[in-house]
């Protein structure tokens, strides 16, 4: 029950910002590891663009970021989600 209490708390944190990127991708460097596949969820959560862009320079520029080109715009350049229309509320065509 601890276990999940501290599992639980850590996922509450938040997401990790830039300098905490940076220096865990400086750690899958030094110890030759690759990129865990959720690392990019992290990167996705930065909430400034430009940390994001920054940290996919970093991953590329430190050879983590490999393979096929990443797409920025659901990467950087994230849209608003769209508001689904609401069911209760008559359209103007009715």
């Amino acid at each position: 029950m601890t276990l999940l209490a501290g599992i639980l708390a850590a996922g509450l944190a938040g997401a990790p910002g830039l300098p905490e990127i940076i220096a865990e991708i400086d750690r899958l460097v030094l110890s030759g590891r690759q990129m865990p596949a959720a690392f990019m969820l992290d990167v996705r959560r930065l909430p400034d663009a430009g940390d994001r862009m920054q940290a996919l320079v970093y991953l590329r520029r430190a050879g983590l970021l490999t393979g096929s080109a990443q797409p920025l715009d659901g990467i950087v350049f994230q849209r608003a989600p769209v508001a689904a229309p609401n069911a209760a509320e008559p359209s103007n065509g009715e």
